[in-house]
């Protein structure tokens, strides 16, 4: 399609959004465009030929558009771009524009509910220290769009939730599926729909590496490589193995938890396949820092630690948490937005019923509804609800007992009390350090 002649709306005025913007000013500069946004009050000014809709309604003036450029937090299910695309409007994510750009370079794609972002950061790490021109963009926090460079023999890691899966046309050399779980029901509309999307990156992919948990779920292919299996790269206690031969062992005490060394597998899997030494690039693992907010022992106060683990944001990541530690003097604080996981909760309720912790402390909304259900199980943990993080924090230092732990391991997301992850958790990281100064 000719963006050059097309009228173009762009929905979405975060960072990608934005972006998006300035890309395409710099493209055609003499463009009329049209931003959208429901929830700001005053757009940043651009150009004068951006033109703005804001407000709760704007997005029923989408009808008379041809290309729709949609920022990853907007649903394509939504009923206004479903009626936009009916009407003839070509519905596209923002990745796209980046991609259309850079097609014919190596591009790796990594998706899967959980463990993207570490995936992405390991196969980065190693792939920059042995001198590659490599690049780590995507959801990571890095605009694919605002990555476009000139160069040639670029290695693309786009780290990509399924929001940006949706729509994406790509052939991928690479694509990692890390696993799936339920999430992101309200966004995608079911679980079934979430499944669907995030395997659609796999479609075209000429190599595709799956963890093999999921195995069921996933089509079968002649290019497909599986991990966490006793014939591929696997691990037992904390060493890795591909197949029978011992690959060697992970002594990064960043990378806590089963979890983290799935993920290494999956790291070895792609380098594997791109000829690097599997051995040079567990001694690489040496020099790897663990990514902000996950399993983040940030703070040791009056031999008390404390763990931020804030982007854990489903049960099963923060199952992965609690099981990276003896729990036995372990604080859980958990809670945040309800996104329809249903009976997840009750089994993740059931399985915290079954540990050693020595108290959960439940924020609105999830935690609320877990400490109900645990209140009516025989749970061997001392329950609290906390109204914020405030409280929460102030019943863990006042009740947490010597040398042990306080975990923020929420389960959920934090949009229901807090703009996001991360303002979350630099809130739990100053409350928790206010008390030294004290």
């Amino acid at each position: 399609m000719n963006y050059n002649t097309a009228k173009i709306a762009i929905i979405g005025l975060g960072a990608e959004g934005l972006a998006t913007i300035k890309y395409l000013i710099a493209q055609y500069p003499n463009k009329e465009l049209y931003a959208f946004d429901e929830n700001i009050s005053q757009p940043k000014s651009f150009a004068t030929n951006v033109l703005y809709h804001i407000g709760n309604s704007c997005l029923e003036k989408l009808l008379d558009f041809d290309i729709i450029l949609v920022s990853p937090g907007i649903s394509v299910y939504r009923q206004e771009l479903i009626a936009a695309q009916k009407n003839g409007a070509k519905i596209i994510p923002t990745t796209q524009l980046w991609y259309d750009r850079h097609k014919h370079d190596f591009c790796i794609f990594i998706t899967g509910t959980k463990g993207k972002s570490t995936t992405s950061s390991l196969i980065y790490h190693v792939l920059n220290n042995i001198k590659k021109n490599v690049h780590l963009i995507g959801n990571i926090g890095v605009p694919a769009i605002d990555s476009i460079v000139s160069s040639s023999d670029n290695i693309w890691i786009v780290e990509t939730s399924s929001y940006q899966s949706v729509k994406l046309e790509v052939e991928p050399d690479i694509t990692v599926l890390t696993n799936l779980y339920p999430e992101h029901i309200n966004w995608h509309g079911s679980i079934n729909q979430y499944y669907k999307d995030k395997l659609r990156l796999l479609n075209k992919s000429k190599l595709q590496i799956i963890n093999s948990d999921i195995k069921a779920k996933v089509p079968n292919s002649n290019q497909s490589i599986y991990f966490n299996n006793s014939l591929g790269f696997h691990y037992k206690n904390n060493r890795i193995y591909n197949g029978n031969i011992e690959i060697g062992q992970i002594k990064q005490s960043s990378l806590k938890g089963s979890h983290n060394l799935e993920n290494i597998c999956a790291m070895l899997c792609v380098v594997n396949s791109m000829g690097v030494n599997i051995k040079h690039a567990i001694k690489l693992l040496d020099t790897f820092k663990q990514m902000e907010h996950r399993l983040d022992e940030f703070a040791k106060i009056d031999n008390i630690l404390y763990i931020d683990d804030c982007l854990s944001t489903i049960p099963q990541s923060t199952i992965s948490a609690i099981n990276s530690y003896d729990n036995r003097k372990m604080i859980l604080i958990i809670g945040g937005m309800d996104r329809g996981l249903g009976e997840e909760w009750e089994k993740f309720a059931e399985y915290l019923a079954t540990t050693n912790l020595f108290s959960i402390i439940g924020m609105p909304d999830t935690g609320f509804k877990i400490i109900k259900s645990l209140e009516l199980m025989q749970c061997h943990a001392k329950l609290h609800y906390a109204k914020n993080l405030e409280e929460a924090v102030l019943i863990a230092k006042n009740t947490v007992p010597t040398g042990g732990a306080v975990l923020l391991s929420p389960a959920a997301p934090s949009h229901n009390q807090y703009k996001n992850y991360h303002q979350k958790s630099l809130l739990f990281q100053n409350l928790v350090k206010k008390k030294q100064s004290i």
